[in-house]
């Protein structure tokens, strides 16, 4: 129950935007200020804020309703008052506004919800598909965070986190928290790849690292490769938020500096060759 920006941004005459960093992305990326749209039956435009203050971007706007508090909070009180069922707090017009809508799209920050918040936000969604029609969008993760998923999903199987630890790919959100194998000791070196997030995490200090990161940057690790940018100094495909899908981008400097992938194929070999000799 997921659907593309530019679907949403055609088809949605609701739009809830689920906390500040749904907010911001609306905001920020301007998702909502196209007017037209293909399909004459969207008609003007509601927005329902929960926890946030209400967009400013929104065209083709007419209805604009925000209520304060914990966004989590009122997607359960929403969940509720839809379903029928007893609820902390009562939102009647936000709740008309949900059933009345003809295409609603939820959007959403990952930063703003754990995976429980999640399920509740589709559960709802869920429930609002069996009278009408509803959907979702998400932020995407920073530094390319939804291609790397996404590229993930379709060479293993799973969403990142992935382990290759026992010879075949895992998914496991536990096992693989990289703060957590740090703190534990599972773990005794971290290859940062940071050509698009150089910024060192924190539990980095508690490990030997190797940080691959663009020209120029200060990192302070054991070893610092400089690696270039995609779309910067070299091409690549990087993730569309708006097209949710990839884009091929060509590189806008002339500056040569080896890719993450020249890096990591040349510390495979460099193993490869030492196994051997072994």
């Amino acid at each position: 129950m997921t659907t593309t920006v530019a679907e949403a941004v055609n088809r949605a005459d609701l739009i809830v935007v689920a906390g500040p960093g749904a907010r911001a992305f609306v905001e920020d990326r301007k998702l909502f200020a196209k007017a037209s749209t293909p399909y004459g039956w969207r008609g003007k435009r509601s927005v329902l804020a929960l926890g946030c203050e209400a967009p400013t971007t929104v065209s083709e706007c007419e209805t604009t309703r925000a209520i304060a508090g914990d966004p989590l909070d009122l997607l359960r009180e929403l969940k509720a008052e839809v379903g029928n069922k007893p609820s902390a707090a009562t939102h009647q017009t936000a709740v008309q506004m949900l059933k009345d809508a003809r295409f609603g799209v939820v959007v959403v920050d990952p930063n703003d919800f754990d995976r429980f918040g999640f399920e509740l936000m589709m559960a709802l969604v869920k429930e609002l598909n069996e009278t009408t029609r509803f959907t979702s969008i998400s932020a995407p993760a920073a530094a390319h965070g939804r291609g790397a998923n996404l590229v993930s999903l379709w060479t293993t199987g799973g969403r990142l986190r992935v382990g290759f630890g026992r010879g075949y790919p895992e998914q496991d959100d536990w096992r693989f928290n990289g703060e957590r194998l740090a703190e534990s000791g599972e773990a005794d070196l971290l290859i940062w790849v940071g050509a698009l997030a150089p910024d060192l995490p924190a539990y980095a200090s508690k490990l030997t690292t190797i940080a691959l990161v663009p020209p120029g940057t200060k990192a302070t690790a054991d070893v610092v490769i400089e690696v270039g940018v995609p779309g910067v100094h070299h091409a690549g495909s990087l993730t569309d938020a708006i097209r949710d899908g990839f884009s091929f981008v060509e590189a806008g400097e002339t500056d040569v500096h080896p890719t993450v992938a020249d890096v990591l194929d040349a510390f495979s070999a460099a193993l490869a060759t030492r196994k051997g000799a072994a």
